[in-house]
């Protein structure tokens, strides 16, 4: 028998239907939004933890919502200078070099963690290590999150600096990917010390780690749109994103991006200078 050929529109409908048991409420396949975020975390957690604000979204905004995760923290900053994403979650240096490298970009808003759009990184190390101090970490293995991250390489590279630590005197370093990873990896006993963020710091200190030295703080991450979007659309994106301070349903929705969060407020650019010299 010949094989039937599919009728005009039958991929179309496969992929309609795709949306829609994903969650998604569009009637249309292009009628979704892209929304990007970088691989600070495993994949898995990311999608566990973004999952609630999809869903709210989706609802406020009548649209179906795509997670894109980007492979890498410089890939994640390219899809958004490019366009490629409709709403994106960005880390602090991530927004620095997007304004450097792309121009304006349009900020939704930046996200409070215990009040404050401020957050702060720890390095860390295995609590057998004789490792007291950054200065300690002479001829010690190092590991960092990504280059462009803000907690997992910038700033804790800038502090070993200033105590006289060069990456070239480390017995040896390495980008491992994520802020799980560099615990992992102490854990593991494949590194003596690493740099992450605080929030994940605090889902690990019951672990055999300690802190040898805490960041300054340092502006919190943003949401943003892309450069395109229509300014009817993006405010009433901002406005979805705004309503999520005003119920302790809305409130969960952040704390599960980030267990500290208390709420998302306009984001102030002259926050982000004290970070743009720690990365001149």
């Amino acid at each position: 028998m010949m094989p039937v050929k599919p009728k005009r529109g039958f991929k179309k409908s496969i992929l309609v239907l795709t949306l829609i048991l994903l969650g998604f409420t569009t009637t249309t396949a292009q009628d979704y939004l892209v929304f990007g975020i970088h691989p600070y975390l495993s994949r898995k957690e990311i999608i566990k933890r973004f999952s609630p604000l999809r869903i709210y979204l989706s609802k406020k905004l009548k649209r179906g919502i795509i997670i894109k995760i980007g492979y890498s923290y410089a890939n994640h900053i390219k899809s958004i200078g490019l366009n490629k994403v409709d709403i994106a979650f960005v880390g602090p240096s991530e927004y620095v070099l997007l304004l450097n490298e792309y121009g304006y970009q349009k900020t939704v808003g930046t996200l409070d963690v215990n009040g404050k759009p401020f957050f702060r990184g720890k390095i860390i190390a295995s609590k057998d290590a004789p490792i007291f101090s950054i200065k300690d970490l002479i001829g010690k293995s190092f590991a960092f999150v990504q280059k462009e991250s803000t907690m997992g390489f910038i700033v804790p590279k800038k502090m070993l600096l200033k105590a006289g630590v060069k990456l070239s005197s480390l017995k040896y370093y390495n980008f491992v990917g994520t802020h799980e990873n560099v615990v992992y990896g102490i854990l593991a006993g494949d590194y003596d010390a690493g740099a992450v963020k605080e929030e994940v710091y605090n889902r690990f200190k019951n672990n055999a780690i300690k802190v040898i030295a805490t960041t300054p703080l340092m502006p919190e991450h943003l949401f943003l749109v892309k450069r395109t979007m229509p300014n009817k659309f993006f405010r009433k994106i901002q406005q979805a994103f705004f309503d999520l301070n005003k119920t302790k349903e809305g409130l969960n929705v952040l704390k599960s991006i980030n267990s500290e969060a208390t709420g998302i407020e306009p984001a102030n650019d002259k926050n982000y200078d004290v970070l743009r010299e720690y990365m001149k």
